[in-house]
């Protein structure tokens, strides 16, 4: 779709091509600036871009394929063994690359390289769509995700250099078990923490990296709208009626009777954000038609941040609380609550941008909305909502574990083939929610269709 948007500014993009040899190492010595770094893969020539993202993919097989032969290369031995040190290397790389191709010239290497460059490409162009919805902001939708798949690449040095250690780790565990010296449980349950709170920090690191390929658009031209029916009211009288619908034309274009805005943008305070959630949770029509859909910052996307981390709090404390009263041990009770802090607010993220894309998509392709960007801001505005499901699971959780499973105890018969009813329960609970979601975005469209402010 285009938009009526004549002109872009990229106040965050290098306004020259940096040089191809900056383009190739930014990935890597820009980690600490993820705006930057994606900013001058926003900038660069395409052969530039192309050979950044060919270094970075090749680096990612190669430490893939040389920690997955190394984990091959140890052989079989007793449980009974003692546990030596050196037979952790018990075969060399060379002896495993022979067994590959022993039968063939295309072996297992050959399809490890073959997975991860055709992989690759589509977990991040999965990636860049997710973010859509914070790229585009007037123009081809193809040019935007270009941009979004440049903020993806330029995480790339980062993922590599995370990857290695914790794979590393993870073969190392995994060699020890298979040598009689397993640590224990609690060296996995901390290696998954590990990579979940890793993961969540990634995400938050791609986040910042987004913001800096954003090319911001000027605002469209666009006519007096009536705020009831969309009647262009360009040539209607200011004391007249709306000829359309009857609406007085006051009541679309007198500046905060209309939308006074939402407490969020009148004063940034946990006070302000409360009562934003508050009305935007339960009174969502009314929410968005006070909504002034014309302002746009840079901290907006706080609102949606501060209900991720409460919601990590939320999940600590409950999964807490939960284990206390089950009286489980004293590991489980520092591990659950440990990881449902990580879990439940990535899994929260991610359909969060999930749905806000397909929603985005849907808006954007049959041509909804007259500013691209008010997407984003219903997108944030909605992280509300992701307490609904989230309550729903803790309330059912604390059901459990105050009376056990008490749907099996009812003879109550599993509507999900192969999975116990209180699974399939929440399961399709929150499948349910998620789909009054998108109730929720059409009740939204239809509130700031036409908005003047």
């Amino acid at each position: 779709m285009k938009s009526n948007a004549a002109s872009f500014e990229s106040p965050s993009t290098p306004v020259e091509s940096p040089a191809w040899h900056e383009v190739v190492a930014a990935p890597w010595v820009g980690i600490w600036q993820p705006r930057r770094t994606a900013a001058i893969l926003a900038a660069a020539t395409r052969p530039a871009f192309w050979a950044s993202y060919a270094v970075g993919a090749t680096a990612l097989a190669v430490i893939v394929l040389t920690l997955t032969m190394w984990d091959a290369s140890v052989r079989d031995y007793s449980a009974s063994k003692a546990v030596d040190a050196s037979a952790l290397t018990g075969g060399s790389l060379v002896q495993v690359w022979r067994e590959w191709h022993a039968q063939s010239v295309v072996g297992t290497a050959e399809w490890i390289l073959f997975l991860v460059y055709a992989l690759l490409p589509i977990v991040m162009g999965l990636g860049a769509w997710l973010f859509l919805p914070s790229v585009h902001c007037g123009g081809r939708i193809r040019d935007s995700l270009g941009r979004a798949f440049r903020a993806m690449t330029a995480g790339l040095g980062l993922f590599v250099i995370l990857l290695f250690p914790f794979y590393t780790w993870i073969v190392l565990l995994k060699n020890m078990a298979e040598l009689g010296g397993f640590p224990g449980r609690g060296f996995v349950i901390g290696t998954v923490i590990a990579i979940l709170a890793t993961a969540c920090l990634f995400v938050t690191w791609l986040s910042r990296a987004v913001r800096g390929v954003v090319r911001m658009a000027s605002p469209p031209s666009l006519p007096p709208r009536c705020e009831d029916c969309g009647y262009d009211l360009s040539h209607i009288p200011g004391d007249s009626l709306c000829s359309e619908c009857g609406l007085h034309v006051d009541e679309s274009l007198t500046p905060n009777r209309r939308r006074p805005g939402a407490a969020w943008q009148r004063g940034r305070s946990p006070g302000s954000w409360l009562a934003t959630s508050i009305a935007v949770l339960f009174r969502p029509a009314r929410f968005y038609a006070a909504l002034r859909m014309r302002e746009h910052d840079d901290l907006s996307h706080r609102f949606a941040v501060f209900h991720y981390l409460s919601i990590a709090a939320g999940a600590f404390s409950t999964t807490l609380v939960i284990a206390i009263c089950e009286q489980i041990p004293i590991e489980a009770i520092i591990a659950l609550p440990s990881f449902s802090t990580f879990f439940v607010p990535l899994v929260c993220w991610a359909t969060h941008r999930l749905i806000g894309s397909v929603v985005t998509s849907w808006w954007v392709s049959r041509d909804r909305l007259p500013d691209v960007r008010w997407a984003a801001t219903v997108i944030v505005f909605e992280a509300t909502y992701l307490w609904i499901p989230c309550g729903f699971v803790a309330l059912f959780a604390g059901s459990l574990a105050a009376f056990g499973p008490w749907l099996t105890q009812l003879s109550i018969r599993s509507p999900l083939p192969g999975t116990n009813v209180e699974l399939a329960v929440i399961l399709l609970g929150c499948t349910a929610i998620c789909l009054g979601w998108f109730w929720r975005y059409r009740s939204a469209i239809r509130s700031i269709r036409w908005s003047n402010f």
